[in-house]
C-alpha cells in the first residue's frame, strides 16, 4: 500500500507498507513500478557459508529496531522496545506513532508542493523525567545514485564555501554547539551523483539554533542522512507529561541538476515569507562606522536619495555610550551627544527625502558595564567574553519580556520601517535548545506586533540563516563582506536554497573595506542588482562617473526586481569556468 509519494523534478520518492508493518522506502526512482526495493538491491550475495543480509534501512532507525545504524532517538538510561508503528496516511501525508515504556514517539512526513517535510515529537508519559539526548527531525535512507556530498563551510567574511567529497564509509558529521547555526553550513546538504545535470537531493534543517547533521554509510549499509537540533552535551530533561517537538527538516529531489532543487526551496521560502517592500537600502555602517551623528546621517541621507535609494538604515553607533564595540549594548537610547534631539529629526529628514527609515539593533546581547547588566547581572550567560560582548539568557521569560518592551517602545515611538537585527557572537548556553527557542519566540512576537516592519536577519553576516525565521525575518544579510568576487561564489551556493530577493546585496567602496580588493563600480553594482539591492559606500567618496553608474544600475534594479522576486532562478553554463551567469525566468 502506498503511504506517501513525492514527485521531484525527474525523480519520485514513494513510501510503502512493508511486511513488518514498518513503512520502508520501497521506491526511489524514475517511476515507482520500475524501482527495486533498496534493501534487496543492496543485499550481499549469499555464497558458501551464507553471509548475513543487511536488514535494509527503515525510514526511522530506532533503538532495538534491528537496524545497525545510529538510532534517530537516544534517551539516557532508557531504550524503549518499540513495536510496530501505528500508521495513519492521508493524501500527501504520513504519521507514525510508537509507544513503549511510557514513551510516545510521533513522526510526521508530508509532501508539501515539491518539498518533503519531516519532523518528530516525543512525549514523556512516565511519572519521572527522562533525558533526551537526540531526536532526529529527518532520518532519510539515500537512493543508490548518491555517491558524493557537497559540504558547506565557512567563517566570518567567507561564508558559504562549498567542497565536494565522496560518500565514504563511516559517519561524516557537522555540528554547531553555539545555539545558532553559525558559519559552518552543516544544516544544509546537497547529495547526488555530481555534475550540473545529474540527480541531486537537497536537505535543510529549518532551525535557527545549533544542529547536528550527518551521513552514515558502510560496505553493508545503505547510506542514511540524519538532521536534528543540537540538545547540548547533556541533553534536555522532558518532565512527566511534557513533550518536545523537533524542528522541521526539508527535502527536495531532482533528476536534472540543481535548478529544480532551487525551484523547490525558493517556492517554500516564498510561501513562508511575510509580504515585504523590497526597497533599495542605504546602510550607514561602512560609510561612517561608529562615527555617525545627526548631521552626518542627514548628509548621507541626502546623497543616498540622489542615488535612488528608498530606505535609509542607521546602523551601529547611534545609542548611548557606543563610541566603539566595547560599550553601549543593552542600553538602547539615542546617544545624547551624537543625537541630542533624539532620532525624530533624522527620521523626518529621511522621509522628506522620499525614503523610509531603518535602525540597527542587537537585543540579545549586552556590553560589560552596561546599565542593563548592572541592574540584572543574573541575566548574563556565563562564559568567555567574545566580540567584547555578553549574551543574555534567552531561555528566561523575564529577559524576553524586557527585550520585547524595549524594542516595542522603539517601534511605537519612532516611524521605523526596517530593523537590522544582529547577533554578533556564538553562545555557550546551558540549554542551547531553550535559548534558541527563546530568541525565536521574541522575534516572532515582535514581528506579530509590528507587521509593517521588515526585520533583517544578521549574525556577523551569515551566522543565523534558517527557514524557521523566514515568517518573521523577511531579509537576510548573508555576509559582512560585499566584495563582489567573494559574493559571487557565496551567493551561487546560497541561492540553491534561498531566493535572490531575500538576500541583502550591497555596493561597497573600492578598495573593499573587508578584503582590500579593488573592483569596478559596474561589477559591484551588477552583483548587488541580483538580490535585495543596497549601498554601503559613502557617496561623497565616489567619483562622479561611479555615482552615475550606480544610479543607473539602481534604476535598472527597480525595473526588474519584481521579476527577480517572482521568477525561477537559473544559472547559464559556460565552457569557461571563470564566467558566471544568473537568470530570472518569469513564471509564464
Amino acid at each position: 500500500m502506498t503511504l506517501l509519494r513525492l514527485d521531484g523534478d525527474g525523480w519520485t520518492l514513494v513510501l510503502e507498507q512493508s511486511q513488518a508493518a514498518m513503512p520502508r522506502m520501497l521506491h526511489f526512482g524514475t517511476a515507482p513500478d520500475s524501482a527495486a526495493e533498496l534493501p534487496l538491491a543492496l543485499a550481499l550475495h549469499a555464497a558458501g557459508n551464507g553471509a548475513d543480509q543487511p536488514p535494509g534501512a527503515t525510514i526511522w532507525p530506532l533503538p532495538k529496531g534491528g537496524d545497525w545504524r545510529e538510532p534517530a532517538l537516544l534517551l539516557e538510561a532508557l531504550c524503549p522496545a518499540f513495536g510496530p508503528a501505528e500508521v495513519s496516511a492521508t493524501p500527501g501525508a504520513l504519521a507514525l506513532r510508537y509507544v513503549a515504556d511510557g514513551i510516545e514517539l510521533r513522526l510526521a512526513l508530508q509532501a508539501r508542493g515539491k518539498m518533503l517535510v519531516s519532523s518528530a515529537r516525543l512525549r514523556n508519559q512516565r511519572d519521572v523525567p527522562v533525558r533526551l539526548r537526540w531526536l532526529a527531525s529527518l532520518a532519510l535512507p539515500l537512493p543508490p545514485w548518491v555517491r558524493m556530498r557537497r559540504v558547506f563551510d565557512g567563517r566570518w567574511g567567507r561564508e558559504w564555501q562549498a567542497a565536494d567529497m565522496p560518500l565514504a564509509p563511516g559517519r561524516h558529521e557537522q555540528l554547531s554547539r553555539e545555539a545558532r547555526p553559525g558559519f559552518g553550513g552543516g544544516q544544509w546538504a546537497l547529495l547526488g551523483e555530481g555534475g550540473e545535470q545529474g540527480h541531486w537531493l537537497g536537505a535543510h534543517l529549518a532551525w535557527s539554533g545549533g544542529h547536528r547533521c550527518f551521513v552514515e554509510t558502510g560496505a553493508d549499509m545503505q547510506p542514511v542522512l540524519q538532521m536534528g537540533a543540537w540538545l547540548g552535551d547533556d541533553g534536555i530533561a522532558i518532565a512527566p507529561g511534557a513533550e518536545w517537538e523537533s524542528p522541521e527538516a526539508l527535502v527536495a529531489l531532482s533528476g536534472a541538476g540543481l535548478e529544480p532543487v532551487a525551484e523547490a526551496f525558493h517556492g517554500e521560502a516564498r510561501m513562508r515569507l511575510p509580504p515585504a517592500s523590497r526597497k533599495v537600502h542605504f546602510n550607514s555602517w561602512e560609510a561612517v562606522w561608529f562615527g555617525v551623528s545627526e548631521a552626518r546621517a542627514m548628509a548621507l541621507a541626502d546623497a543616498a536619495a540622489d542615488l535612488g535609494c528608498e530606505r535609509f538604515v542607521l546602523d551601529d553607533g547611534w545609542f548611548a555610550g557606543r563610541e566603539d564595540d566595547t560599550a553601549g549594548l543593552g542600553d538602547w537610547t539615542p546617544c545624547p551627544i551624537k543625537f541630542p534631539r533624539g532620532l525624530a529629526p533624522l527620521i523626518a529628514h529621511v522621509e522628506q527625502r522620499g525614503m523610509e527609515f531603518g535602525l540597527w539593533v542587537e537585543p540579545e546581547m549586552a556590553s560589560p558595564g552596561s546599565a542593563l547588566l548592572r541592574a540584572h547581572p543574573d541575566w548574563a550567560l556565563q562564559g568567555p567574553l567574545h566580540r567584547k560582548q555578553i549574551a543574555l539568557n534567552m531561555a528566561r521569560a523575564d529577559v524576553r519580556e524586557h527585550l520585547f518592551g524595549m524594542v516595542d517602545q522603539l517601534l511605537k515611538t519612532h516611524r521605523i520601517a526596517c530593523l537590522k537585527w544582529d547577533h554578533n557572537r556564538p553562545v555557550d548556553a546551558p540549554d542551547p535548545d531553550a535559548h534558541a527557542r527563546g530568541s525565536r519566540e521574541l522575534i516572532a512576537r515582535l514581528a506579530l506586533a509590528h507587521p509593517h516592519v521588515l526585520i533583517e536577519c544578521c549574525a556577523s553576516g551569515g551566522g543565523r540563516i534558517a527557514f524557521d525565521l523566514l515568517p518573521h525575518m523577511g531579509r537576510i544579510w548573508p555576509s559582512d563582506t560585499s566584495d563582489p568576487a567573494i559574493r559571487l561564489e557565496m551567493l551561487r551556493n546560497l541561492s540553491v536554497f534561498l531566493p535572490p530577493e531575500l538576500l541583502g546585496t550591497h555596493v561597497a567602496a573600492s578598495p573593499n573595506p573587508i578584503s582590500g580588493a579593488q573592483h569596478s563600480m559596474d561589477l559591484r553594482a551588477k552583483v548587488a542588482l541580483f538580490g535585495h539591492m543596497g549601498v554601503e559606500a559613502d557617496p561623497a567618496n565616489l567619483p562622479v562617473h561611479e555615482r552615475d553608474t550606480l544610479r543607473s544600475l539602481i534604476a535598472l534594479h527597480k525595473a526588474v526586481r519584481d521579476l527577480i522576486a517572482s521568477g525561477r532562478t537559473a544559472w547559464p553554463r559556460s565552457a569557461d569556468a571563470a564566467i558566471r551567469g544568473q537568470m530570472a525566468i518569469a513564471p509564464d
